[in-house]
């Protein structure tokens, strides 16, 4: 496609916009003349807006204006009589030095030169690169002159916006958006062509060509050149062979930036392998994981899920654009997680071709501030099978970074055997903090428990309330059907404690028959009442021992913080008080502590010897 503007044209639309600027001049030099305003001392006046006239048409025009002005003058001074050869050599003579002025004023506004090299224009790809833009403008300056163009303008096209980069003869235009422009045609096509008519970033009349330097990965590199309406236009030939040498000046730096990015990538990467045997955890592990992932791929976003038999769980999420849950359950169809360990490969959805809603990231409970445009899923794979899955997204860009991506797979193999390990971890600590017998965190586990909502509590002051529970006259059972009844019975009161609290309250064996629940953001009100829904549905329960039905019965101290106590590290001591009130006022019920009713050292070992 070939876009030429007939010359007549040109000269046509240069006229047009001259002769508004000479009829003005030409009425203000007649009015002079007329009133006798050159013997004015208002005369002084007249450089002020003359020179604002010149900077405001272009080289030629001014030329003609001034002519055509100067003759009228001569002629109205002869005409009058007034002819004075001194004057009128003076008054030439500061028509050529306002017309010097002038050209000068425009050369230094339009510019040889592009802005400042330390300063690249918006979007540039090399705003990063010392020097580049100085390397950049000396060498369009040369080309610029061997061109014979009136001005140069090289512009970078990316994310339907193009932008100028640098320019020769001429202020940086300003952006564009390629929809609809003819530079984004020759950007799609990479095919020269002269503009009709004359864009309106460019000099009136002048004929502007453009053409494509480079082009890679939705980024393209565009050159305009500008020619005076005077002169003839240089072919599309000549031109590409003139632009040669910036065409390979930009292949250069593009190759330069490349190997500073995969510099970059390597060192992140390398700064992962460092970070990965550190976390043991799964969950401090996939954080790293993912932080490091972001930063290699440009993401801002993902989530680890663990996978085992046919359903995975999400660990552990970061960024800040919303999205999975920890501890949401993922499977397929629905979860493009799921669907990366099913397919066994990654599954890479970009802009165009995903639409979130569909399909999830992990299920339908994903929680988006800022929905994704490209997400990339990844199993992680060690040779016994996949043992998770890695998600990644970006909310800003359209294609997550393939090269990046291919550095990542490259540790993966490692990070899925860490997984693995961290799991195994996982589950070995849990059997050493959970009670073998109920399936309860164990006193261990309870401390660690209680020692992050402790810090909680310290950061945002929320409620926190305790239970603590015990099977009344268990000694008793024990006696008279055996320890093998007594160990159902704690079973039974273990099970109904699990049914019947929340996923984020925390129940636990604290010792023998002696039972403890944390409960988190609780006030003591909310608090007294689960107590009470607990001791009743223990009263509904009983356990069958032989040919005898054992009935089973607790009693509940509950204590509050900030309420009853000051601080969480009294919770234990307030609740024991309140179950030792319990016990005495006859078992079988629930008790809520005093700050007076904090039982001593001697209550509270009075307390176990009485229960036993």
């Amino acid at each position: 496609m070939r876009r030429d503007a007939h010359p007549a044209h040109a000269r046509a639309q240069a006229l047009i916009t001259a002769r508004p600027a000479a009829a003005f001049a030409l009425l203000a030099l007649a009015l002079t003349i007329a009133t006798g305003a050159l013997r004015s001392p208002f005369l002084l006046l007249l450089p002020l807006p003359a020179l604002v006239l010149l900077l405001a048409v272009t080289r030629p025009e001014a030329r003609w204006v001034l002519g055509f002005g100067t003759l009228l003058l001569l002629v109205g001074q002869a005409a009058g009589g007034e002819l004075d050869l001194l004057a009128t050599g003076a008054l030439l003579l500061g028509v050529a030095l306002l017309h010097a002025l002038t050209e000068r004023l425009r050369r230094r506004l339009a510019g040889t030169a592009a802005p400042s090299s330390d300063r690249a224009a918006p979007g540039s790809a090399h705003s990063h690169t010392p020097g580049y833009l100085d390397e950049l403008q000396s060498l369009l300056e040369r080309t610029r002159a061997w061109t014979n163009a009136v001005a140069l303008t090289v512009w970078r096209g990316a994310d339907g916006i193009v932008q100028p980069i640098a320019a020769a003869g001429r202020t940086l235009p300003p952006a564009r958006t390629l929809e609809g422009d003819p530079l984004g045609w020759v950007a799609r096509e990479g095919t020269p062509l002269w503009f009709a008519p004359t864009p309106e970033w460019s000099e009136p009349g002048a004929s502007v060509s453009a053409a494509r330097l480079r082009a890679e990965g939705g980024e393209a590199w565009l050159i305009t050149s500008e020619y005076a309406p005077e002169q003839g236009r240089p072919a599309h030939e000549d031109l590409a062979a003139a632009f040669a040498g910036l065409r390979l000046f930009i292949d250069v730096r593009a190759a330069q930036e490349r190997a500073q990015a995969g510099q970059q990538r390597i060192e992140r990467l390398l700064l992962l392998l460092r970070r990965i045997p550190i976390e043991i955890e799964a969950a401090a592990f996939g954080r790293e994981l993912i932080t490091a992932a972001m930063a290699l791929t440009d993401a801002t976003g993902g989530a680890l899920a663990t996978w085992l038999d046919a359903a995975g769980e999400v660990v552990v999420t970061a960024g800040d654009d919303g999205g999975p849950v920890p501890g949401a359950r993922i499977a397929a169809p629905t979860s493009e997680l799921a669907l990366a360990v099913r397919a066994g490969a990654a599954i890479e959805r970009t802009d165009g071709r995903w639409r979130p809603g569909n399909t999830h990231v992990a299920n339908e409970t994903d929680q988006w501030v800022m929905r994704p445009r490209a997400l990339t899923c990844v199993p992680l794979a060690t040779p016994s099978g996949i043992v998770g899955v890695l998600g990644l997204w970006s909310s800003h860009a359209p294609r997550l970074d393939p090269d990046a991506f291919d550095l990542l797979q490259t540790v993966l193999p490692f990070a899925a055997l860490h997984l693995e390990h961290s799991r195994e971890f996982g589950r070995l600590r849990d059997r050493a903090d959970r009670d073998a017998l109920t399936g309860l965190l164990n006193r261990r586990g309870f401390e660690a428990a209680f020692a992050g909502e402790r810090q909680r509590f310290e950061r945002y002051g929320h409620a926190l309330a305790l239970l603590l529970l015990d099977i009344d006259l268990f000694k008793g059972i024990n006696d008279e059907h055996g320890h093998e009844a007594g160990d159902e019975v704690l079973r039974v009161v273990a099970g109904v404690l699990r049914n019947a609290i929340r996923d984020v309250d925390v129940p636990a064996r604290h010792g023998g028959e002696e039972f403890v629940v944390l409960l988190p953001e609780t006030p003591l009100a909310a608090a007294r009442d689960v107590a009470e829904r607990i001791r009743t549905a223990v009263a509904g329960a009983h356990v069958v021992a032989g040919s005898a039905i054992i009935p089973v019965r607790i009693s509940v101290g509950v204590s509050a913080c900030p309420e009853l106590v000051a601080s969480p590290g009294e919770l234990i001591a307030s609740a024991d008080g309140a179950l030792y009130e319990a016990k005495r006022a006859g078992r079988d019920r629930v008790a809520v502590a005093t700050p007076s009713a904090r039982p001593g050292p001697g209550e509270s070992h009075e307390r176990f010897v009485r229960r036993r």
